[in-house]
């Protein structure tokens, strides 16, 4: 990675997830493909589960979590395509659950990106840290091995696909597990300790437009005790958690040049990078690859946003959870100036997904709370919060609050207001 790399991947969709952010693409059909058209990562089906012992540990210790966050029946084996050994890919990690002290502790957290590659050697397929950050003249640029990985049978590759051509890992039995939880830990992310996964399993595999995005649920120790506030856990060395790991095809944005760092900083800073054969190391200010005309970064708001806004106290309290959500994501449109991000209202259960586009800069949400026995279509009968109102506005008490967007419309103005509902499936 040169620099500094921060670029929106074709199709990526940057999840909101009951607070949460990840990363995440529509799922891909793979259909009966072979050959140079076969997919980079398929998910193969596993004889067994994670030992039961194993998973047993690892559920009985992720007492925070709701059931629905671990799913050992979908544990799976991966199988890498071997065109794809030796190319460049984003590796990230996101912190989904954590205990102890979940979000307190560093849950609902990113754990950074990384650029790697995979490589076969010794019945094992290792995972090398490649970013051109750490070179340090033009004879010693030297990759980084953080995890190496035992191949496996692969008899359970689907019959469409040539063995041939893939090689097989169990992406939970990795040596170091990506070392991502171990390096939170190391730099003070998560704490100062030295951090070991000994349980894990991976669950929910998906393929990407661009690569694959699984989870992984673990369980491991550190050499002192962890700091916490939570006393469930006697264990004060024991920690779990959920990660979230995306392998993405490694691409940067067009056009892109470094900006040094002026005396007063006023950007985001890149991680440090080494100047090759100058002894030192430089920062310079993080780019996004954003420009007008381009497609807006969709967030996906999750339908238990509407559950938290349906409860009586929040009712009580006038308050707007899903107004609030969308209008933190979609103000930054006007700091840039042209439309970067769209917020979605997603139901992952039945697919169906409602994107609204406004110049508006705000937005309300009514949940239907006082519809009672109301008459619909097709003899429909509709309770109370059969279904939710987007209201697209300026925010409330505007003409009293200077730091609002203005609601001043002077004579000889003219007022213009776009809103654009749009539905699908996915």
């Amino acid at each position: 990675m040169r620099h500094i790399l921060l670029t929106r991947i074709p199709g990526a969709l940057f999840v909101l997830t009951a607070g949460l952010l990840a990363c995440q693409s529509a799922p891909l059909d793979v259909g009966s493909q072979s050959g140079d058209e076969a997919p980079s990562f398929i998910s193969v089906a596993r004889s067994s589960v994670a030992p039961a012992a194993d998973t047993a540990v690892i559920m009985s210790k992720l007492l925070f979590a709701p059931a629905s966050d671990i799913d050992p029946s979908q544990s799976f084996y991966l199988a890498i395509n071997r065109r794809e050994l030796d190319q460049r890919w984003f590796l990230s990690a996101y912190l989904k659950q954590f205990s102890p002290d979940a979000v307190l502790r560093g849950a609902a957290r990113s754990l950074g990106t990384r650029v790697v590659s995979f490589r076969v050697q010794n019945g094992k397929v290792f995972v090398f840290d490649v970013d051109d950050r750490k070179q340090t003249s033009d004879t010693f640029h030297q990759d980084q091995v953080i995890d190496a990985y035992p191949i496996v049978d692969g008899s359970g590759l689907p019959a469409r696909f040539r063995r041939d051509d893939y090689v097989v890992i169990d992406p939970a039995a990795g040596l170091n597990r990506f070392g991502v939880v171990g390096d939170a830990f190391g730099s003070g992310q998560l704490g100062r300790n030295r951090f070991i996964v000994e349980l894990a399993f991976s669950q929910r595999f998906r393929l990407l437009a661009d690569g694959v995005a699984f989870e992984q649920a673990f369980t491991g120790y550190a050499d002192q005790p962890i700091v916490r506030t939570d006393v469930i856990d006697p264990n004060l060395f024991r920690a779990s958690g959920v990660l979230g790991l995306a392998v993405r095809r490694y691409q940067e944005g067009e056009g892109y040049v470094p900006t040094p760092l002026p005396p007063q900083t006023h950007y985001f800073t890149s991680p440090p990078r080494l100047v090759p054969n100058a002894g030192v190391s430089e920062e310079v200010a993080a780019k996004w690859n954003i420009h007008p005309g381009m497609t807006p970064i969709r967030w996906l708001i999750s339908p238990e946003v509407l559950v938290a806004q349906a409860k009586p106290e929040v009712q009580a309290a006038g308050l707007d959870l899903f107004g609030t959500v969308k209008t933190a994501i979609e103000s930054w449109n006007a700091a840039f100036g042209f439309p970067v991000l769209a917020a979605e209202l997603h139901d992952p259960a039945s697919g169906r997904t409602m994107r609204v586009l406004t110049t508006e800069p705000g937005i309300q949400l009514y949940t239907g709370n006082y519809l009672d026995a109301v008459p619909g279509k097709g003899g429909a009968i509709y309770a109370k919060h059969a279904g939710v109102c987007l209201e697209t506005q300026h925010f409330p008490d505007s003409p009293n609050q200077p730091s609002f967007p203005s609601t001043m419309l002077r004579p000889g103005q003219t007022f213009r207001s776009t809103t654009i509902h749009q539905f699908s499936v996915r």
